[in-house]
C-alpha cells in the first residue's frame, strides 16, 4: 500500500470516528440551521434593561439575537390610515431607538450575530396586536402610494440605524400580507428594496407568514434570504392533548414532510430560508397551533421543551438551505406577561444554551468534519442514484 493511500485511509477512519461522535442532534453542528433568540418589549424600558436581557442571552451561550421595534399605523376603528407614528393615540407605549440600538451595540459588543425586524402594529384601542398587521391595506392606489412614503421613511431611518451598528440582517417587514400579496404594491416593494440598499450593506429578508403569504411572495428575488413566521401545525389537538404530549419522535415526524417542502421552495426560489420566527407556549396544545398565544388554560410545560427539541431534532444537518432560526421570544422586562416568553434559567432556555456551542469551540470544529463527511455520502448516493 502507498504511504498516500495510507493517508487517505487514516483521513477517512478519523472523519467517521468524529463523525460518530458529534453527529448528535443535541449537539451544533457546521449543517445545522444557526439558532436565537428574539426580544421584544411591549413597553418603553430603558436601555439598561435592554442590555440586560441582552447579556442573560450570552450568559447562556446562545450568539444569535433578534431585535424587535415598532411604529404604529393610523386606524379610526374601521379604516387603515397612510401614516406610520412612533406614538399611540390609545396610551400605549414602544420601544424608543436609542433603547433598540444600545441593545444591538450591546449585542455586537459581546460578539453576537443581529437581525433588526422593525415591526409594523395597527393603532387600535384594544393594544398592541388586537387588529392584526396582516389586515393593512388599501383599495385607493393613491392610499397605497401614500402608505408606502410613510413606510418607506420607517424603514429608511431602521436602515440607517442597522448599518450604522453593525446589524447583520434586516427584515423589510412581518406578515404584511395584505400589502405583499396585492399586485399594485410590488412596484412599491421593490422600490422600498432599492431605496433600503443604498444605506444597509447587510442581509435583506422579508417575514412571511407560514400558512398561506410565504409561498406567494412576488419580491423574494429582491432579497437575499426567503424569511418565514414557521408556525407550523405539526398535530391534532387530540395528540397534543394532555402533559407531556406529543412527544419528541411525533413532534420530529410531523416537521418532515415540512421541511421536504420547504426545502424544495428554497431551491425553487434560489434563495435560503430562515424561521424569522417560531416558538411555543407554555400551555397544553401549544403543538397543535402553535400561533395561538391561548390555547388551554392548562400549563404543559413539558410539551413545550418536546416542541423545542423536536424542532432542533428535525432540522439536524439540513444543510444550507436553511440558515437561521429565531425563537419566539426571550426574557425581557415589558414581554413578561407573554405565554411565549422563555425565562432565564427555564428548561428551554438551559437546552437551547446547550446546544449552541462557543464559536471557535474543539466541538464546533470536529462537528465539521462531521458534516463534510455527511455532505459527501449526500454528494455520493446522489451520483449513484443518477447512474
Amino acid at each position: 500500500m502507498k504511504h498516500g493511500s495510507i493517508i487517505v485511509t487514516v483521513s477517512a477512519w478519523l472523519i467517521l470516528t468524529l463523525a460518530a461522535g458529534y453527529a448528535d442532534v443535541d449537539s451544533y453542528e457546521a449543517n445545522d440551521p444557526r439558532v436565537g433568540f428574539i426580544i421584544v418589549s411591549w413597553a418603553d424600558r430603558p436601555a439598561s434593561e435592554w442590555e440586560a436581557s441582552v447579556q442573560a442571552l450570552h450568559d447562556i451561550g446562545v450568539t444569535d439575537v433578534t431585535f424587535v421595534t415598532y411604529r404604529f399605523n393610523e386606524y379610526d376603528g374601521a379604516n387603515f390610515g397612510t401614516n406610520i407614528t412612533t406614538t399611540n393615540t390609545h396610551g400605549y407605549e414602544r420601544p424608543t431607538d436609542a433603547a433598540i440600538e444600545a441593545a444591538i451595540q450591546q449585542a455586537k459588543l459581546l460578539g453576537m450575530t443581529v437581525t433588526l425586524n422593525p415591526f409594523l402594529e395597527v393603532d387600535a384601542s384594544g393594544g398592541i396586536g388586537a387588529v392584526w398587521r396582516g389586515n393593512i391595506n388599501f383599495s385607493d392606489n393613491d392610499d397605497l402610494a401614500a402608505w408606502f412614503g410613510s413606510y418607506d421613511s420607517y424603514m429608511y431611518d431602521m436602515a440607517t440605524m442597522a448599518d450604522a451598528n453593525g446589524v447583520d440582517r434586516l427584515m423589510i417587514g412581518s406578515e404584511l400580507q395584505g400589502l405583499s400579496l396585492d399586485g399594485d404594491a410590488t412596484s412599491h416593494w421593490n422600490s422600498l428594496i432599492s431605496d433600503i440598499r443604498a444605506v444597509y450593506d447587510g442581509k435583506l429578508s422579508y417575514a412571511a407568514n407560514w400558512n398561506w403569504e410565504y409561498n406567494h411572495v412576488p419580491f423574494w428575488s429582491q432579497l437575499d434570504e426567503i424569511g418565514i413566521e414557521a408556525y407550523f401545525e405539526l398535530v391534532s389537538e387530540g395528540v397534543a392533548s394532555g402533559e407531556g404530549n406529543p412527544s419528541i419522535e411525533t413532534l420530529a415526524s410531523g416537521w418532515e414532510s415540512v421541511l421536504s417542502s420547504l426545502e424544495s421552495y428554497s431551491i425553487a426560489q434560489s434563495r435560503p430560508i430562515i424561521f424569522s420566527e417560531v416558538g411555543y407556549t407554555y400551555l397544553d396544545k401549544t403543538t397543535a397551533h402553535p400561533w395561538n398565544w391561548q390555547t388551554s388554560s392548562d400549563p404543559d410545560y413539558a410539551e413545550q421543551l418536546n416542541a423545542y427539541k423536536a424542532l432542533i431534532h428535525a432540522t439536524d444537518l439540513q444543510g444550507d438551505w436553511l440558515k437561521d432560526m429565531a425563537f419566539w421570544h426571550w426574557d425581557m422586562i415589558g414581554a413578561d406577561s407573554s405565554n411565549y416568553m422563555i425565562p432565564y434559567g427555564s428548561e428551554p432556555a438551559e437546552y437551547v444554551g446547550g446546544y449552541v456551542p462557543e464559536p471557535g469551540s474543539v466541538s464546533l470544529m470536529l462537528s465539521g468534519l462531521g458534516a463534510l463527511l455527511v455532505g459527501f455520502r449526500r454528494r455520493q448516493r446522489s451520483a449513484d442514484e443518477s447512474e
